[in-house]
């Protein structure tokens, strides 16, 4: 009995063994995807940085292409008025706007 006992140890330390072999290279690509992962990471961070940067932008232009279009319908409305009290009619090229 103690030869069959120390033939099943001998199977497990070879098993052993070979499992440890065949998963080294596994541990070296599981390292290197958490590398690239961590990598990923702070390029979506800074990604993300930037969307929100451009956001802001976009918002701003938007704010101030309200207030032009206001003040542009502003001068339309203070321009047109004494042109038509004094029967101006102006070339199509020097129009304000269209009201």
């Amino acid at each position: 009995m103690g030869l069959i006992d120390k033939n099943s140890e001998l199977k497990n330390l070879i098993t052993k063994k070979e499992f440890s072999t065949a998963i080294n290279p596994l541990k070296a690509d599981v390292k290197t995807l958490k590398t690239g992962v961590s990598t990923l990471k702070s390029d979506v961070a800074v990604l993300k940085r930037s969307v929100l940067n451009i956001e802001n932008k976009i918002n701003i232009y938007s704010d101030m292409y309200e207030v032009n279009k206001w003040n542009s319908e502003k001068l339309a409305n203070r321009v047109n008025k004494p042109e038509k009290h004094a029967g101006i009619k102006p070339p199509e090229e020097f129009l304000v706007s269209g009201l």
